[in-house]
């Protein structure tokens, strides 16, 4: 897949045996072994720096994400992959944020492009709420945005992008989603250390209206609301209201969210 795409999407790229394409695996070798040493990663995340060379300028996990939903039925497999990508490619070359991209993962969509918005909406149309209450609104709202703004950074779009997209098998029996350690794995470069991942997971994970967890770790959307959803609508219908009852008097009542771990 990966010679495919090369092939069809770059004009010129630097010698796999290179120094170049070394050079990168080699940073990526030393931030996988610190974050092993910081107990952040599993001691398997070293083997990722070994496909490097075979992947690049592609990050190695990009070809199991595609896995996830390349069978769906809306897709078409190899002009599919090679849109898919082009757009995904369209939002590292247009980024706004000076982040240095090293090697290109699903991560990066960007969700602002309208085009790359109507492909995924072909690819599984039934995650429009999750992607507009979770992941991108045109106008800012959505969770991991809200997250991002408060972080000042883009971690949590970064998690729930590669989530969001992880969902869009449409095979019932389908896998669906990720563990948690596999996203951080996954999102770890070189300047981008594993906890800035992990506490935006964790914040998604305490906000986010449409996120499931299955099987006690894979992690992912679907286009059913999660209980956090209703709380937070009755609490704002009860806050509502009660505020046209006591005409606007606020009796300090302290809502205290309960979180379910």
């Amino acid at each position: 897949i990966y010679d495919i795409l090369r092939k069809r999407l770059f004009t010129r790229l630097p010698d796999p045996d290179g120094v170049e394409v070394d050079r990168v695996a080699q940073a990526y070798l030393a931030t996988y072994q610190e974050a092993i040493r910081g107990r952040a990663l599993a001691k398997s995340a070293e083997q990722m720096a070994d496909e490097i060379v075979a992947s690049y300028p592609f990050h190695p996990s990009y070809k199991d994400i595609l896995s996830l939903f390349k069978e769906n039925e809306k897709f078409r497999q190899t002009r599919g992959l090679i849109q898919f990508t082009a757009n995904l490619m369209r939002g590292v070359w247009g980024r706004k944020d000076q982040e240095e991209v090293f090697l290109i993962g699903a991560q990066f969509l960007d969700f602002s492009d309208q085009e790359t918005r109507d492909q995924v909406k072909e690819i599984e149309r039934s995650l429009e709420s999750a992607l507009a209450s979770d992941v991108y609104d045109t106008d800012g709202s959505a969770h991991a945005q809200g997250i991002d703004g408060d972080r000042n950074d883009r971690a949590a779009s970064q998690v729930a992008t590669l989530l969001f997209i992880s969902s869009l098998s449409d095979n019932t029996d389908g896998i669906r989603g990720l563990p948690r350690d596999t996203v951080v794995e996954y999102l770890v470069s070189p300047g981008q250390e594993p906890t800035r991942f992990i506490e935006a997971f964790d914040q998604l994970r305490d906000r986010c209206w449409y996120l499931h967890n299955r099987d006690g770790d894979r992690w992912y959307f679907s286009d059913i609301a999660n209980v956090r959803k209703q709380i937070e609508e009755h609490e704002k219908a009860h806050a509502e209201g009660r505020c046209d009852h006591d005409h606007g008097h606020d009796h300090g009542h302290d809502h205290g969210h309960d979180h379910e771990h």
